[in-house]
């Protein structure tokens, strides 16, 4: 998380981002850190992908991201499909 967001500050206007939770913990410090991160980059990303997540929380993801008519993330199954995605550049 910190390496993605380094690039992000070096970077300059809105970019695509990808965020992989392969393995991740979900603890208290890992939500601080990512409600932190979050904050900093705020109104910069134009789309997001999300990665490493079980098929039930895939579909979950998908059907929430539908009803509420989000168009900017797209829940994936692999890194391999994330990247597939056009001009998806930063791993947060």
């Amino acid at each position: 998380m910190d390496e993605g967001l380094k690039k992000a500050n070096m970077s300059q206007g809105k970019y695509l981002a990808m965020h992989n939770f392969t393995n991740a913990t979900i603890s208290n410090e890992f939500t601080e850190k990512l409600n932190k991160v979050g904050k900093e980059l705020e109104g910069r990303i134009e789309k997001r992908a999300v990665v490493g997540m079980n098929r039930p929380e895939v579909h979950s993801v998908s059907g929430f991201l539908r009803v509420t008519g989000n168009k900017s993330t797209k829940a994936c199954d692999t890194e391999e499909e994330a990247h597939s995605l056009p001009g998806l550049i930063i791993i947060i």
